[in-house]
């Protein structure tokens, strides 16, 4: 099971775990390539600021995945692209980038429409190669993990 949306983690884990007790012959792995991939587009961008939901990185796997769904002159930065982060803590990051703290107030805040303009991030700094990095990533991660514990590779 391959997440792709924050909140799905927990289901995911459970799904899995339901799997596993019901059926004794089966193999089921709960994989959040988030985090491998937010660390390929962290690199790739260069960038310290935020990123997220329609940003740069989505952004950037589109135009390499349906380039014709892409305008980038109609694109704007989130107005809160300079905020400071908050203070970092181990582990201290959502879920979905490999933390421990799901705060909804904070986390959601992104999603406030009347506010921002649809995405966190910069989105006209997206590009092919760093989709293609992106993807790469967590294709890579992904393998890993599957050698690791289904072929104790």
């Amino acid at each position: 099971l391959v997440m792709g949306h924050d909140e799905n983690l927990p289901a995911m884990g459970m799904a899995a775990q339901e799997l596993v007790l019901l059926h004794e012959d089966i193999q089921v792995l709960s994989l959040n390539i988030m985090f491998a991939m937010k660390a390929s587009e962290g690199a790739a961008l260069k960038t310290k600021k935020r990123d997220g939901h329609g940003g740069a990185g989505e952004t950037a796997r589109l135009m390499l995945s349906h380039p014709n769904l892409v305008y980038l002159e109609r694109v704007r930065p989130d107005p809160d692209i300079d905020a400071p982060p908050p203070r970092e803590i181990v582990g201290g990051t959502p879920p979905l980038l490999g933390g421990g703290v799901y705060n909804p107030a904070r986390d959601m805040a992104m999603y406030q429409y009347g506010r921002h303009p649809g995405q966190t991030g910069d989105p006209t700094t997206a590009t092919r190669e760093v989709g293609q990095k992106s993807l790469e990533a967590m294709g890579a991660w992904t393998a890993d993990v599957i050698k690791r514990d289904f072929f104790g590779k």
